[in-house]
């Protein structure tokens, strides 16, 4: 995996505590703008979609009773922490993933700038090589081709593609205040902005139509 690693307490391919943050991300920013601009929901061939998620199913099936107590809507056990829920969800249900789904969106950290990869990001940066990411860019563009078309792919590829760059990364790396982005440029900005209940959908509608990119490097 490229930018995301797995979760310490599981032994799995997809974290899914990283898949949560991305999951979040496309829902509250591409997602919106793709309502946005008119096109409704993300088709299904696009691989952030729900329909292409192995674990949406799960996340979907999860019930929090309480502050420390989930239930599995699968089979309705319960369990102290979404952490304990995650790993049954793994072991017994693993056969719940829909069909033909292959997306783990905790693969895409990178792009997306989940906040735990932001977090790293200091560390990894001076590490950084422009072949890997320039690599990572055609895969970025890729991406979002299958998801998007028109002005929109094109806004999409700038705002998440353009910025993987070495420079970029330690820039971001040294994350002082004066570093900081808007909302759009940083989506998980953006993310920790609806979790604390901000509205992210008037930003999202300021940005629907596409701006010629800007090089931050």
């Amino acid at each position: 995996m490229v930018g995301s690693s797995p979760h310490p307490d599981e032994n799995t391919p997809c974290s899914r505590p990283e898949s949560r943050e991305a999951r979040r991300i496309v829902q509250t920013h591409i997602v919106t703008l793709s309502e946005e601009a008119g096109h409704g929901e993300l088709a299904p061939s696009c691989p952030l979609s729900p329909h292409n998620d192995v674990l949406a199913a799960h996340e979907a099936a999860k019930r929090r009773l309480s502050g420390a107590v989930w239930k599995c809507g699968l089979c309705g056990k319960q369990f102290r922490s979404e952490r304990h829920l995650d790993l049954h969800m793994h072991r017994k249900h693993a056969d719940a993933s829909p069909a033909g789904a292959t997306s783990c969106l905790a693969d895409e950290c990178d792009l997306l700038r989940c906040p735990s990869w932001v977090k790293r990001l200091g560390d990894a940066a001076a590490a950084c090589t422009e072949g890997a990411l320039a690599v990572r860019r055609e895969h970025c563009a890729a991406l979002m081709h299958s998801c998007a078309f028109g002005p929109l792919f094109a806004q999409l590829e700038h705002e998440y593609c353009a910025n993987l760059t070495c420079s970029y990364r330690r820039a971001r790396g040294r994350n002082t205040p004066a570093r900081q982005t808007s909302l759009r440029e940083d989506p998980a900005r953006a993310f920790r902005a609806a979790e604390s209940g901000s509205v992210v959908r008037q930003t999202a509608t300021r940005q629907r139509l596409y701006q010629p990119p800007r090089h931050t490097d």
